[in-house]
């Protein structure tokens, strides 16, 4: 668990790590993310298989023909997409860690009705991992017939792949939890 958070007397949030298989942003609308070079050479292509396959075929055409880094390769890439009806832009995204960089061209469709800006923001947390479980619990309190008391805390409700941009941001998980479970702020 990364933290837990005060919502009410009576409710708090934990924030964890979502370690679940993910979809990627290919599958929510119509993007592609063309990896052109990283650090651990992975090799994603995601997106369209006939897109994919039209840009695996540009890309070996810029390499076979006069292959002069990894600008050219993206350069092209781009201006195919553009060609093809699809708003590009090459960028590259740190990973969690330094040696995680990866360099790529994301795209998207003219017609998904899709931000390009929008779509790196969910590529790069889709790369990065920045999803988080958040768990709503609520306080229990338990009595003996000694009078002695016990406080615990049970899950209610959990959401998996929340998107934060700063899971140790208080206002942020707490605005989140809020939204996501309906609890309302004690005055």
């Amino acid at each position: 668990m990364i933290d837990t958070y005060q919502l009410t007397p009576e409710y708090r949030v934990s924030v964890d790590y979502d370690d679940t298989p993910r979809d990627s942003a290919e599958c929510w609308y119509d993007t592609v993310f063309y990896e052109v070079e990283s650090y651990n050479n992975l090799g994603i292509h995601n997106g369209r298989a006939d897109i994919v396959a039209a840009l695996e075929g540009v890309e070996e055409a810029v390499n076979g023909y006069a292959y002069t880094g990894p600008r050219a390769v993206s350069r092209a890439l781009i201006r195919h997409l553009e060609r093809h009806g699809y708003k590009a832009v090459y960028r590259t995204l740190p990973g969690q860690f330094p040696s995680d960089w990866i360099s790529a061209v994301i795209a998207v469709s003219d017609t998904a009705g899709v931000e390009l800006d929008g779509a790196v923001n969910d590529w790069e947390r889709w790369y990065n991992d920045d999803y988080y479980v958040l768990t709503l619990e609520r306080r229990h309190v338990w009595h003996d017939d000694e009078g002695a008391t016990l406080e615990t805390w049970d899950a209610v409700d959990s959401l998996y792949g929340v998107a934060l941009e700063n899971s140790n941001d208080a206002n942020e998980v707490k605005q989140a939890a809020r939204w996501y479970f309906d609890v309302e702020e004690v005055a």
